[in-house]
């Protein structure tokens, strides 16, 4: 027989299920407390796992951003139209020398699309060159120039922070792609790829803009170094060996302050 509401209610209060009965009370803080903690265990357990995910979407459209970005930049301007533009890589071409330069040296242009420094390489008859950049287009166009040369060198289309492998090479160059990295985790995956592909007694030769060059260059933000905070940056594994300052002249008559530095890598 179904127990009447007084009956029901009679029983519930003598569990002691009343506002005045802390029994209750500190049985459901208890369970909610406890839930609490569970939930609590749970996201922090898996919050690195989240972290992670979160870092690789974001550096797959970061890098989805950029290669947009450059894709547009070469396959809408001709090579004068550019503010990096320089007819002799003069400065890149001297730190390698420097560095002990020869027809057996192995070097990697990052960023190099379509600059001009990969054609006086070859010329100087280095046949372990390659050139990386995140513009197809950019390469198609070194391609174009260099005819029968381009089969030389080994072409990279990829962001230099992203998934590209190639043997140990003797000189890292690279003018004006690190300033372009302002996002700490971006500069961090760079230096992982440095430090995989150049030699243990490699050279590493960075050209950034100077603290007193643009802030900004193709509509985007740049950071600018001095020698000694690209030291830094790049951390104990690179001795600064020498900097040189220089000032470019973009095609229509800019001038914009850079800093070239040469490292030697130590670790």
């Amino acid at each position: 027989m179904r127990p009447s509401r007084n009956t029901f209610w009679d029983r519930w209060r003598r569990f002691g299920a009343t506002d005045e009965c802390p029994r209750v009370r500190s049985a459901a803080v208890t369970a909610t407390v406890g839930l609490l903690g569970w939930v609590e265990i749970r996201v922090r357990r898996y919050l690195p796992v989240a972290g992670q995910l979160a870092i690789r979407l974001y550096s797959t459209i970061a890098f989805m951003d950029r290669h947009e970005h450059w894709e547009r930049v070469f396959a809408t301007k001709g090579e004068r139209d550019v503010s990096w533009f320089e007819t002799v890589p003069e400065v890149s071409l001297r730190l390698m020398e420097a560095a002990g330069l020869t027809s057996e040296t192995c070097v990697l242009d990052v960023g190099g699309g379509n600059s001009r420094l990969v054609d006086y390489l070859a010329a100087r008859g280095l046949d372990c060159l390659a050139v990386l950049d995140i513009s197809e287009a950019a390469l198609r166009q070194a391609q174009g120039r260099l005819g029968a040369t381009a089969r030389i060198p080994t072409w990279i289309a990829s962001d230099v922070t992203g998934d590209w492998s190639l043997k140990p090479m003797d000189i890292w160059h690279d003018r004006a792609v690190f300033h372009f990295l302002i996002d700490p985790g971006d500069r961090a995956r760079y230096l992982i790829r440095l430090r995989d592909v150049l030699k243990r007694d490699g050279t590493a030769i960075i050209a950034t803009f100077a603290p007193d060059g643009p802030e900004t260059c193709t509509g985007l933000p740049v950071a600018r170094y001095s020698p000694e905070s690209l030291a830094r940056e790049l951390g104990e594994t690179f001795a600064l060996v020498e900097s040189v300052p220089s000032v470019h002249v973009t095609p229509w008559g800019a001038r914009q302050s850079f800093q070239y530095s040469r490292f030697a890598r130590v670790h």
